[in-house]
């Protein structure tokens, strides 16, 4: 398995024995190709994608690295020595990027928003759910962009057939994305506002983590210590969710 530990560093490991897991390289992607922030990664091919909020804001973009790490003659793992820099996006869109999710030729990436992307003039856009082309590896492109309605946008994601679910702020949306450059949303559920008891430090940044799993959401809440189960009624999304994926 791959992990990024949000201070520039990503890592593989063997965990062929879960019970002596083992370190099988490391690189600081940080000090090598700028990818300052690491907060999550996802694999395609003989490649490992990541993706950095850039403090959430603080810079007026986010990135998306995607490294070479085996071997596309053999498949092997290549030494971490050996990880290179294959492809790198750093746009607007992707301000606070600190989910990412792969699936076929598609990345799916979540950007939360802190007060600090406020001040480069943005203080009237959304924080957006981005879908990326990565038919070109090495040239990863936008595909398509689903503003969140709420301010902080989302911190956590999960692909369930053909939909995505994204959770962030007080807010959970379902998105619909059959037709990858044609999303569309499907659903916005607030919180209920008797169960907001948010740390006044961050106030409204709440829903985290979510995944779904036969009808139901489960999302974890960072700011009132809470876990929260949401039942999905909508025929539509129900379906989309069992559906074949793309």
């Amino acid at each position: 398995i791959f992990a990024a530990n949000k201070n520039g560093w990503i890592n593989a490991f063997d965990v062929t024995r879960p019970e002596q897991p083992e370190l099988l390289g490391s690189l600081d992607v940080n000090a090598r190709y700028g990818l300052a922030d690491t907060h999550d990664i996802d694999t395609l091919g003989n490649y490992v994608l990541v993706v950095c909020p850039r403090k959430f804001g603080a810079y007026p973009f986010g990135q998306l690295g995607v490294i070479q790490v085996r071997d596309p003659d053999t498949g092997s793992l290549l030494p971490s020595e050996q990880w290179t820099l294959a492809g790198k996006l750093e746009i607007f869109e992707l301000i606070g990027a600190n989910r990412i999710q792969v699936r076929g030729h598609y990345a799916f990436t979540a950007g939360s928003w802190s007060p600090d992307a406020r001040i480069h003039g943005n203080e009237n856009k959304p924080s957006l759910t981005c879908i990326l082309d990565l038919h070109n590896p090495t040239r990863p492109t936008l595909l398509a962009t689903v503003p969140f309605d709420d301010r902080r946008g989302p911190n956590g994601l999960t692909l369930e057939g053909n939909m995505v679910f994204v959770a962030g702020g007080e807010t959970v949306e379902a998105i619909d994305i059959s037709i990858p450059d044609k999303p569309v949303k499907l659903g916005t559920q607030k919180l209920p506002p008797e169960n907001i008891k948010p740390d006044p430090n961050r106030r409204g940044d709440n829903a985290h983590d979510l995944v779904y799993r036969d009808g139901f959401l489960y999302v974890s809440c960072q700011s009132d210590n809470s876990f929260m189960i949401l039942k999905v009624e909508d025929p539509n999304i129900l379906k989309l969710a069992l559906g074949r994926r793309i």
